[in-house]
């Protein structure tokens, strides 16, 4: 059975590896070979042990783990845009969890969690143009496609973007229960 439970710093190495493993495999071709073959582990590890052990008071950071496994996070930052509310920083899910409800489930913990703190705030996240199975489902899940931009890939070079929000966020929540 999977749990749901706020990541701490000792959770930074699992979170690192399952975030550096995503990008590698969905981000080919988008990110230099170079930066995912090379580069990419220890990045995301230094990034994610300085998140975890200087949280910041707007950020949370929610596990999905089964028998001690870590099988996707995401990560929400309150009050990051004026207009569009919280971000949606991360949101990853080992490949053998997908479409089993667990991305889903934790886009509803992140939501959850922002109302609790400012019920006024909407949630949005930016994902890759050319990554059309995450567009399909934050599609499914209510997302609406509000704007597309270029932004700067680690390790080099630049890709086109999409801003998706979710405005309801008691809708987004109470999808699935």
């Amino acid at each position: 059975m999977i749990e749901y439970n706020v990541g701490g710093p000792e959770d930074a190495a699992s979170i690192a590896a399952l975030h550096a493993e995503s990008w590698s495999l969905h981000y080919r071709g988008e990110f230099t070979d170079h930066y995912l073959d090379h580069e990419v582990q220890g990045e995301r590890l230094a990034e994610w042990q300085k998140r975890m052990t200087e949280a910041l008071p707007t950020q949370h950071v929610v596990l999905a783990e089964e028998e001690d496994r870590l099988c996707g996070f995401s990560c929400v930052y309150l009050n990051r845009d004026e207009q569009w509310g919280a971000l949606l920083d991360n949101l990853h899910v080992q490949q053998s969890y997908m479409g089993k409800g667990v991305g889903r489930k934790l886009m509803q913990e992140a939501a959850r969690w922002v109302q609790e703190q400012d019920r006024s705030q909407s949630m949005y996240l930016w994902v890759l143009a050319s990554n059309e199975s995450a567009s399909r489902f934050y599609e499914r899940i209510g997302g609406d496609k509000v704007e597309e931009t270029m932004m700067d890939n680690p390790g080099g070079g630049a890709s086109k973007v999409w801003r998706y929000v979710w405005r309801d966020l008691d809708r987004l929540i109470g999808e699935g229960r």
